[in-house]
């Protein structure tokens, strides 16, 4: 788009919502709710850089050699993904993000968002 970064380039941040039309721009704007909820209530450690408003692969890359720099142990944990989220039950995720103070209007809409939805590996 006219006056847009460039997603190509590093540190830009583009988070990716799977839908189109009117339902992607929903999804975005319950996205960044939810990510201004969880950052305000304190659920989300420090050195959480995953969906966070202004933080990039390149920012955790870039912190992860400062910390080698000064011979500090790194610790990461890589996920494969891929494996993990038709693992996911829903349920316990919807009551885990109640509990850690998530408003219920956010979790009832994720309820309603998976209605009929599945998961595909390619």
């Amino acid at each position: 788009k006219p006056g847009k970064s460039s997603y190509h380039m590093a540190g830009v941040h583009h988070p990716e919502v799977l839908t189109e039309g009117h339902h992607q721009l929903n999804n975005s704007i319950m996205a960044q709710d939810t990510i201004q909820h969880v950052e305000l209530l304190g659920i989300l450690l420090i050195m959480q850089f995953s969906g966070c408003l202004g933080h990039s692969t390149m920012d955790s890359i870039h912190l992860l050699i400062l910390i080698i720099e000064k011979n500090q142990v790194v610790s990461i944990l890589a996920l494969d993904v891929k494996g993990a989220y038709p693992s996911v039950d829903l349920e316990v995720l919807y009551h885990e993000l109640h509990l850690v103070g998530v408003p219920l209007a956010l979790v009832d809409w994720l309820r309603r968002w998976y209605v009929g939805r599945r998961t595909k590996l390619t």
